[in-house]
């Protein structure tokens, strides 16, 4: 999704398309180079430069004629915790099959960009309650901003959580964790909501649960979430998991 749109904002893409007689570029082979590019630079710290000059593409794909690489004394091993980067990048390893009660399997996963369809999807198939239940407030359809905000996130900084449903032909999200750090780097506020059919299946456990675990590994000690008082679904799971409730007078 990104490197689709960092490519349609150079004026060169439009040389990718058909043009007198000449068949367009195989755009998905361009924007799997970009990738692998990209996961590279993530990877392995040591590579200092890279220099492929020039790339041909065409219709039957993409070839490097010449490339050069610079690396560093630095191990070429990958960096499990991307500490040369300003902004981590998609978290692949923490994606995992699971199976919720009534023996329906999930695919639960980091959120992305190309998940701003479906998060708008979901959205508007919450009941009003439970809508309200979560965001405060009954909203039925998220601003494209919002959008964007939600599933373009700096991994290192917050973390939100997908639920899956592979049987579904639109692979539909029925849940989503989320937390986000506080300025202390310490703590972090959560939220989760999850489709009203899906509910009492196990699934706001499962997300609840990578979230846990993916703030534990990222140093942080506390996580904190607002709950209304008469959301009893919620107050009763995070009292299973150990939460303790504080009443806010506010």
């Amino acid at each position: 999704f990104l490197a689709r749109d960092l490519i349609s904002r150079t004026r060169v893409s439009r040389m990718l398309d058909a043009f007198r007689g000449a068949p367009a570029v195989d755009l998905e082979k361009l924007i799997e180079v970009i990738v692998r590019v990209s996961e590279l630079a993530c990877e392995i710290p040591a590579v200092r430069e890279l220099d492929i000059n020039p790339l041909l593409a065409d219709a039957q794909g993409i070839i490097a004629l010449d490339a050069r690489v610079q690396v560093s004394d630095e191990p070429l091993a990958a960096d499990a915790t991307y500490s040369h980067l300003a902004i981590h990048p998609y978290p692949r390893a923490l994606a995992r099959e699971v199976t919720v009660k009534g023996g329906a399997r999930i695919q639960l996963r980091p959120i992305r960009p190309e998940d701003a369809e479906a998060e708008r999807r979901f959205i508007s198939r919450l009941s009003p309650r439970t809508s309200y239940l979560r965001f405060h407030a009954p909203i039925r359809e998220l601003t494209m901003e919002r959008l964007v905000r939600y599933t373009q996130i700096d991994y290192d900084r917050e973390m939100a959580f997908v639920a899956i449903d592979p049987q579904d032909e639109q692979h539909e999200i029925r849940g989503i964790s989320r937390y986000t750090c506080n300025p202390d780097g310490k703590t972090a506020e959560f939220g989760v909501i999850v489709e009203d059919a899906w509910q009492g299946r196990g699934v706001g456990h499962v997300l609840m649960q990578a979230l846990e675990e993916t703030a534990r590994a990222r140093g942080l000690t506390e996580l904190i979430g607002l709950v209304l008082k008469d959301n009893d679904e919620m107050g009763d799971l995070m009292r299973k998991r150990g939460y303790g409730p504080h009443r806010d007078e506010e």
